[in-house]
């Protein structure tokens, strides 16, 4: 394994460490690692120079033109958990908030079942043919 890149090192080599790692750790990072080594290019097109910022990452995560909210959010978390290994060796990286650019999935609504709604489930379940199955589980 290569050694840890000086903290003064191009965001792309600090990015593929950090992909080599995770890789290394059993993680196929595909889409993540695309979006970090964009998130690279994104740096080095827009010739930012000096630590990774906050800044930095919210411009990167709101660039695309095909993101929307969400897909933002989750550009965000992609750079949030590259800074968070990278703030180890370069002090001065800057580390977003979570959920800065809002949620990144939705969350589904639990559904609370009435107590005749379970009655009636119970009833439609006793009307199935063959022996219960759940103590076969």
């Amino acid at each position: 394994m290569k050694s840890a890149p000086v903290p003064t090192a191009p965001l792309a080599q600090a990015i593929e460490y950090y992909l080599a790692l995770r890789r290394q750790l059993g993680f196929r990072l595909e889409r993540e690692g695309a979006q970090s080594i964009s998130l690279a290019t994104y740096a080095q097109q827009t010739r930012h120079s000096g630590p990774l910022t906050v800044d930095l990452i919210v411009r990167w995560a709101q660039a695309s033109a095909k993101a929307g909210v969400r897909q933002q959010a989750r550009r965000l978390e992609i750079a949030r958990r590259f800074a968070q290994f990278w703030v180890s060796f370069a002090p001065a990286t800057e580390v977003p908030c979570v959920g800065l650019l809002g949620p990144s999935a939705s969350v589904r609504r639990a559904h609370i079942y009435s107590a005749k709604q379970i009655g009636d489930l119970l009833k439609a379940a006793g009307q199935l043919p063959g022996p219960p199955r759940w103590w076969l589980a």
